[in-house]
């Protein structure tokens, strides 16, 4: 991010999405999260404003020290968990690899681990979440929200 002033930054590209489907991406942060400077993944979505879409994202970063790494559902723009992971994992900077896989039977599953690494990912969590919206959704992308110190 090279930014001159506090602001949000929305990367995204039009797909299509199937019944299984596994995402793969590191995510670096140099500071520590919170609500104000944060990732979401937009993993597929159908509309890229959030508050109004209807899909799924993933969030890193949140306010205190237990800040994990959390899944959503959206349904027009309202967020349901369906999994988080360990607490406090990226409370500080980071610089993680990402794994996140949905399978056909509506398994959800992240695993992480350093950047660069394969063989040092932990498992994060695994839940069962079942919505047929799949093939409706056209959206994937990165949103930073971030702060004038963090540019």
């Amino acid at each position: 991010m090279n930014a001159d002033d506090a602001g949000e930054s929305l990367i995204y590209t039009q797909t299509n999405f199937t019944d299984s489907l596994f995402w793969a991406f590191d995510a670096r942060l140099n500071f520590s999260p919170s609500n104000n400077n944060r990732l979401t993944v937009l993993l597929a979505v159908d509309n890229v404003d959030l508050s109004i879409a209807n899909g799924y994202i993933l969030e890193l970063g949140e306010n205190g020290s237990d800040d994990a790494i959390e899944l959503y559902a959206l349904n027009d723009g309202s967020e349901t968990l369906i999994g988080a992971g360990q607490l406090g994992k990226i409370a500080t900077a980071f610089d993680l690899s990402l794994r996140l896989e949905k399978n056909k039977d509506d398994l959800w599953s992240l695993n992480c681990g350093p950047s660069g690494t394969v063989n040092a990912f932990e498992l994060q969590f695994e839940n069962m979440f079942s919505e047929d919206i799949m093939t409706t959704l056209s959206f994937f992308g990165f949103n930073c929200q971030y702060t004038s110190s963090n540019t």
